[in-house]
């Protein structure tokens, strides 16, 4: 599959999916010393940024085309 063929909403879902999953794992890489906290809150923080960009990307773009922000 190419990039070009995921969406705004296929990003954000996925953006969303791999935080849940950042948020899940880490604490126990934390725990069996293999991620620091601070490695962990760091690339937690980097997702979210990632996906409010992708958000008000995908506003921007429903405005822009007049679609409803979900489906």
């Amino acid at each position: 599959m190419s990039p070009s063929e995921f969406n705004l909403h296929a990003q954000c879902a996925c953006a969303r999916r791999e935080l849940g999953k950042r948020r899940f794992v880490y604490p126990r890489l934390i725990s069996a010393g293999k991620m620091s906290q601070a490695d962990a809150d760091k690339e937690t923080a980097c997702m979210e940024a990632i996906l409010v960009t992708l958000t008000n990307l995908t506003i921007e773009e429903n405005k822009r085309l007049d679609l409803p922000l979900f489906d």
